[in-house]
C-alpha cells in the first residue's frame, strides 16, 4: 500500500507541476492550454476559483502533495509515531474536500471542465481511499 501511496503522490505533483507550467505558458506567453477532453482550462485554472489568497491551486497541489509525502516518511521512520497517522489522514482528508468543492465549482458555478483538474481529482481520491486502507 506503501508504494501505491507514494506512486499517487508523484503522479499529483506531476499532474499538478504541468498544470502549474499550462497556465504559465497561458498568462506569459498567450499560448492555449491543452486539454485532453476538450474541455475549458484556461477559464477553469484562470477564474476566481483558481487561487486562495492569490496562491495558484496548482502550485497548492505541489505543496500538498509534497508535505504528504514528507507526514508519510515521517510516518515510515516511526517519527511522532502516534501523531503521524491522525496529521496524514487529516491532510487526506482536507484535500478531499477542497477537491469536492472544486468539482462543485467546475460542474455548477463554472459549468466548464478542466481534464487536469479531474485528473487531479481522481489522485486525490485514490490517495484519501488508500490512506484509509493503509491506516
Amino acid at each position: 500500500m506503501i508504494y501505491l501511496i507514494f506512486s499517487l503522490i508523484i503522479l499529483g505533483i506531476l499532474n499538478a507541476a504541468y498544470l502549474y507550467w499550462q497556465h504559465y505558458q497561458h498568462r506569459r506567453h498567450n499560448r492555449a492550454m491543452a486539454c485532453p477532453l476538450g474541455g475549458k482550462c484556461e477559464e477553469v485554472v484562470g477564474s476566481k476559483y483558481g487561487a486562495v489568497l492569490g496562491v495558484p491551486n496548482d502550485l497548492l497541489g505541489i505543496v500538498f502533495y509534497l508535505g504528504l509525502s514528507a507526514l508519510m516518511i515521517f510516518n515510515l521512520t516511526l517519527i511522532l509515531p502516534l501523531v503521524m497517522p491522525k496529521l496524514i489522514l487529516l491532510a487526506a482528508l482536507a484535500s478531499l474536500v477542497f477537491t469536492t468543492y472544486l468539482l462543485f465549482v467546475q460542474a455548477f458555478i463554472l459549468k466548464k471542465w478542466c481534464a487536469w483538474c479531474l485528473i487531479s481529482a481522481i489522485i486525490n481520491y485514490a490517495i484519501f481511499i488508500s490512506i484509509l486502507i493503509y491506516l
